[in-house]
């Protein structure tokens, strides 16, 4: 059976914590990793690296677009297929324009960042058209919150929010 919103239930996006009393300390509790049965359920959007990696482990909170939206919810971060070294440079451009502290591409190539697949989800909780975020140019902003990875799943990609499909084996 396919799994709906019904269903499926609210998945965690951040560890509880509890209390392990044969060792005396509080530890976080693991969230389920999502299934790829279970993506379907959400609506993915397809963002060029290095900025998709940003977003999962740098803490980038804004996705850029020229367009606006009225979703909110849980979305899938893919990372788009095309290798644009342009990106890299406008992304370089930007952290060291605005001081910010972005480690993930440390001793790493662009090429070995994920390309054409899942990587991770977030929630966009608002859009806005002015932003304090230093992620923000505009002109509108998808603001993003509880970003996490997911394990990499191949699938090709869309413009705009689509629900994606297993790439063929």
């Amino acid at each position: 059976m396919r799994p709906s919103r019904k269903n499926l239930g609210p998945l965690p996006l951040f560890p509880d914590f509890v209390f392990d009393e044969s060792r005396q300390e509080i530890s976080p509790v693991p969230a389920p990793v999502v299934s790829w049965d279970e993506i379907p359920v959400f609506p993915a959007i397809s963002i060029k690296q290095p900025w998709a990696s940003s977003i999962i482990f740098c803490g980038k909170d804004i996705e850029n677009r020229k367009w606006r939206t009225h979703y909110r919810g849980t979305v899938l971060i893919h990372a788009s297929k095309a290798l644009d070294h342009d990106q890299l440079v406008g992304w370089q451009d930007l952290v060291d324009a605005r001081n910010i502290s972005c480690d993930f591409m440390k001793g790493k190539t662009f090429g070995s960042l994920p390309f054409g697949g899942i990587i991770g989800m977030a929630e966009i909780v608002d859009c806005v058209s002015v932003s304090r975020s230093p992620w923000f140019v505009g002109p509108w902003g998808f603001v993003l919150k509880n970003a996490r990875p997911l394990p990499y799943t191949p699938c090709q990609g869309a413009l705009g929010f689509f629900q994606p499909l297993r790439a063929a084996a």
